[in-house]
């Protein structure tokens, strides 16, 4: 699997627990028992690392489901608001299991991302008002070539 397929790829929390048991101790899970099913599990894991109690691919951290939201405002709070597509570029270089879109809705519910927002304003349109009957004409153009 490409580091951009895992980049899009959320992990869950028994893939994280599971994975870390596995690579630090070599024991596979209760449910994988035939040689198949560990090969395949084996699979599941190749290019992964464990380091005491967090699950590693390359340098980056692999974020279960369960911990996004702790990770997301615990560096929203120390960083503040760079703006949604920096944060993403900035969590994307240290964990894996952030999407793009968690991340966009993260931010877009933050209070601090809301105020600072530019004014939306409305588009100011000016009625045409005729004096008299037939004082304006309007026509529509169409093209009969086709």
């Amino acid at each position: 699997m490409s580091l951009h397929d895992l980049n899009c790829k959320t992990f869950s929390d028994a893939f994280v627990s599971e994975g870390i048991v596995y690579l630090l101790t070599g024991h596979h899970p209760q449910h994988v028992r035939h040689p198949s099913q560990r090969q395949r599990f084996a699979a599941k894991y190749k290019g992964f690392h464990a380091e005491r109690d967090a699950l590693y691919y390359g340098d980056r951290r692999v974020v279960s489901d369960r911990d996004r939201d702790d990770i997301l405002r615990a560096h929203y709070e120390r960083i503040g608001d760079i703006g949604r597509d920096r944060f993403y570029n900035y969590l994307k270089g240290k964990y894996l299991g952030i999407t793009r879109r968690q991340t966009a809705a993260f931010v877009s519910n933050q209070e601090l991302h809301q105020l600072s927002l530019p004014v939306r304003r409305q588009k100011v349109s000016k009625p045409i008002v005729a004096s008299r009957p037939m004082e304006r004409w309007q026509a529509d153009l169409i093209d009969m070539k086709a």
